[in-house]
């Protein structure tokens, strides 16, 4: 074969279009590697960030758990008390009120006619909580069920001067005596 030949056989023969498309090959190679190593990233970061977010409501439950089986001396250690909450712009006092296997306590108190929040920890043993507030001689002020998920309970309040009793459904003989007065 002459040269010529040699030539437009080599380029038949496809080793001119190699060479050709070779760099162009190598530059597809590295784009598609860049993107799987960027899907990689993402992948590993979605499995990360799942993890945090499994640890975290793992952590979660397990306080709640813990909350719910204390022992009578370590549900009787924490206290029963009011402090004061912003509620919209304006001070507003929390009182707490602890639901124990024997009763609320404490077993009553006495409040200013004012905004408060009630708060009740329900460290009974009960798995369900069904809550009254009811005004003596007067209508329901309001009933909630609080279930094993949900130890606690709070919700604003401002009641009229007069007497109320906060009392567990099923349990008719655990109750709270509210008594609001004048300021």
């Amino acid at each position: 074969m002459t040269k010529m030949n040699e030539r437009s056989a080599h380029q038949r023969s496809g080793s001119a279009t190699e060479h050709v498309t070779k760099p162009d090959t190598l530059g597809s190679n590295r784009i598609i590697r860049g993107r799987l190593r960027a899907g990689a990233a993402l992948f590993i970061g979605f499995v990360v960030i799942s993890m945090a977010v499994v640890l975290v409501v793992r952590a979660h439950t397990s306080s709640v758990e813990n909350k719910s089986n204390l022992s009578a001396s370590e549900a009787e250690a924490e206290p029963t008390f009011a402090v004061s909450m912003q509620a919209k712009g304006e001070q507003v006092e929390i009182q707490r009120i602890t639901l124990r296997p024997d009763g609320f306590e404490p077993e009553s108190i006495a409040i200013p006619a004012r905004k408060f929040f009630l708060a009740v920890d329900n460290r009974s043993g009960l798995t369900e909580m069904a809550l009254r507030l009811d005004r003596q001689a007067g209508p329901l002020i309001q009933s909630v069920n609080i279930d094993h998920r949900k130890l606690d309970w709070i919700d604003l309040f401002e009641l009229s001067p007069g007497t109320y009793t906060l009392s567990e459904s099923n349990h008719p003989g655990l109750t709270c005596t509210i008594t609001v007065i004048n300021k």
